[in-house]
């Protein structure tokens, strides 16, 4: 009699934690059609219309194609999206249930979360100027926040060989870093050096005497961080 009750009771579990499965995968479907049918630009990828492939490096700021959550302006999240992120048409590219690519309409979303192997990168618009730019959120403190704009540039180069000329291309990455606060942003570089003349003579002292108390190395963009939620909590 119990052996037939836990075997009733077996099957129940998993009925029901299948159709939970099922209920997840057909929202999700919905979300996915949904999503493809209001939030693609109408045009394919940059890779399709520019000779990405004669140029030497690459334009995107990913490896490979990453997963990711997109934040609707509503709080409705949309999961397991491949995406990448094209930096030379500063553009993120989505790969559609056919396959095709295709550019994300940005516009439809507040917050773009990519996994990428071991770490997440959480993208939202940062500048008020540039409605549509999404940067990378380094860190975020009371109010203001650090984020990350990865960059490139198409370097064109012409030379000599064997007497004639040739002409070759390249893309060549950079980062760099902004305090932004409000509608206020500087620029900073993440160096011992160069890092507090991003900051008035009084912010200056300040850090300095603190990581100095502290035993700051700055071998870590977390030191840096931990100096402007200081600075900025002294305030």
């Amino acid at each position: 009699m119990k052996t037939a009750t836990l075997l009733v009771f077996l099957c129940s579990f998993l009925c029901l934690s299948g159709q939970n499965t099922m209920t997840t995968q057909a929202v999700e479907m919905k979300a996915m059609q949904r999503y493809e049918s209001m939030a693609l630009k109408n045009k394919t990828v940059g890779i399709s219309t520019q000779p990405y492939n004669d140029i030497d490096g690459s334009p995107y700021y990913y490896d490979k194609k990453c997963t990711a959550t997109l934040i609707q302006h509503n709080g409705d999240s949309i999961h397991g999206i491949p995406l990448q992120l094209d930096l030379y048409a500063g553009e993120f590219v989505y790969t559609n249930s056919e396959g095709e690519e295709l550019f994300l309409e940005s516009k439809y979303f507040r917050e773009i979360r990519i996994q990428n192997e071991s770490t997440r990168d959480v993208f939202r618009r940062a500048f008020p100027q540039q409605p549509n730019k999404f940067s990378i959120i380094e860190f975020e403190g009371d109010g203001f926040m650090v984020i990350r704009d990865p960059l490139v540039k198409l370097v064109e180069m012409s030379m000599i060989v064997a007497g004639q000329r040739q002409n070759t291309s390249r893309f060549e990455k950079g980062t760099s870093y902004f305090l932004v606060e409000g509608e206020q942003h500087r620029e900073l570089t993440l160096k011992k050096k160069k890092f507090f003349k991003a900051f008035n003579k009084e912010e200056q002292k300040k850090m300095m005497d603190y990581a100095k108390e502290n035993g700051f190395k700055f071998e870590k963009n977390s030191d840096f961080f931990k100096l402007i939620s200081f600075v900025k909590s002294a305030e």
